[in-house]
């Protein structure tokens, strides 16, 4: 990949809306707590914004879908770096054309992101008016969707609901996870299940690990007195701590990418209705 320089030497300093955080360097970690002990002044990447930048983005949130969707867009397109300022040139190779833009992608910074690309593949002379664009992307999304969701090959998403497609990150096993919960709390006599505060995880490569729910868990019976601390404990686990690593390499790719303040004026619904 090449960054091809403007043309006028001395450039005005990217606008604020163009300066994204370091997400891949920062120490970011997922954890559980109740939402009343989150300070509602910082986004997810823990950024502070001032009272007025709220306020703004609250009055877009009532706004109708339509309308804040269309704020959105905006906010998106004032982020693409004219021609003037940076262009990228993208040379790949057809042959090894997933290795190629992965180490592409990877290699853009902030601002960079939001540059005009043009595409052209070696031994080819082809003109890039969005034709040659078209031909990197779809490939690349096509080898990158089968391998997140390939369940052969224990891809990052795991199909949950085939009557909606619905999909979930994919903690590498199979549970039935509700009812045997709800078995534990009903039962008459739990200490019969021989259950202790850990969780099992079984990998497709026949790997068998132990994780503690809670310091020493694997030596501490669950019975009536704390069966209920057990299904919290384990429920935390299944939810959030089993699919840690995955879903903040998910987050932090998001958040690399879009900046969190744009995302704040959706609800859940409305997000998942773009997503599908």
């Amino acid at each position: 990949m090449q960054v091809v320089p403007p043309r006028d030497s001395e450039l005005k300093p990217p606008a604020a809306t163009n300066v994204w955080p370091d997400v891949a360097s920062m120490p970011l970690k997922l954890q559980w707590s109740p939402s009343q002990q989150r300070d509602a002044n910082c986004t997810m990447l823990g950024k502070a914004l001032s009272v007025p930048v709220w306020e703004g983005l609250v009055a877009i949130s009532r706004l109708m879908f339509s309308s804040k969707y269309a704020w959105f867009l905006q906010q998106v397109a004032d982020m693409r770096l004219p021609v003037a300022e940076l262009r990228l040139e993208v040379k790949s190779c057809r042959m090894t054309l997933l290795a190629d833009a992965t180490a592409t992608l990877l290699d853009l910074q902030g601002p960079t992101r939001c540059a005009i690309a043009r595409h052209q593949f070696d031994g080819e002379v082809a003109i890039d008016a969005g034709a040659v664009q078209r031909e990197w992307y779809v490939p690349l999304y096509t080898l990158v969707a089968q391998a997140w969701m390939d369940p052969a090959t224990a891809g990052l998403f795991d199909i949950t609901n085939r009557t909606n497609n619905s999909y979930y990150v994919n903690p590498k096993q199979q549970h039935n996870d509700h009812s045997v919960l709800t078995y534990v709390l009903e039962c008459q006599d739990v200490a019969e299940l021989c259950l202790t505060f850990c969780a099992t995880n079984e990998y497709v490569d026949g790997h068998v690990e132990e994780v503690d729910l809670i310091d020493g868990g694997r030596h501490i019976c669950v019975d009536k007195t704390n069966r209920v601390q057990y299904v919290e404990a384990m429920t935390k686990y299944l939810i959030c701590g089993r699919i840690q690593d995955p879903l903040m390499a998910m987050v932090k790719g998001l958040y690399d990418i879009v900046p969190p303040e744009l995302l704040v004026i959706f609800d859940h619904k409305e997000v998942l209705y773009r997503l599908r």
